[in-house]
């Protein structure tokens, strides 16, 4: 199964604290802007009913999302890895996306054939217009893999993200 050969279009970060890690990217790198909002979602946790809570900041960078994710008491620790826990401000790099385009009928063909070789650690949906897949890489790559659906309703959505560059 060839897993990186799907549309690439996000690099995301964790962060300890989402207002100082988007003042980072905006003081030092130069994003001017960024849509934040608070998240939760019903998921499953290998195999087990999880709740995913979090505040995301998005921006799109030339066809490409940055995105940045402070977990705020999820029952999972996926996006806690390797964040300090002392109360100290960090960012680390967590996870690049891949989308998968086509039919809802492709996303679950798609699923199905990569679980089996690389078994999602989570997944869920977002109602009807998003689904996301995460397959814990760290220990090879040293950052996760996720895969999303996208309905047309939310591409139309995504256009709403500040661009940069």
């Amino acid at each position: 199964m060839k897993m990186l050969n799907q549309l690439f279009d996000q690099l995301a970060y964790v962060t300890t604290d989402i207002d100082q890690a988007t003042m980072l990217f905006r003081d030092q790198f130069g994003v001017a802007a960024f849509q934040v909002g608070e998240q939760e979602v019903d998921a499953e946790e290998n195999g087990r009913p999880c709740k995913v809570r979090m505040k995301v900041a998005q921006a799109m960078m030339n066809g490409g999302e940055l995105e940045i994710i402070e977990d705020r008491g999820s029952d999972t620790d996926l996006f806690r890895q390797n964040l300090p826990t002392d109360g100290s401000f960090a960012v680390k790099v967590h996870h690049v996306q891949f989308q998968i385009t086509g039919t809802h009928d492709e996303w679950l063909n798609y699923m199905e054939e990569m679980t089996r070789t690389h078994p999602p650690r989570l997944r869920g949906a977002v109602g009807d217009d998003l689904r996301f897949a995460f397959v814990d890489e760290m220990a090879g790559l040293g950052h996760n893999l996720e895969y999303v659906w996208f309905s047309d309703r939310q591409r139309e959505k995504m256009k709403a993200v500040p661009k940069i560059g």
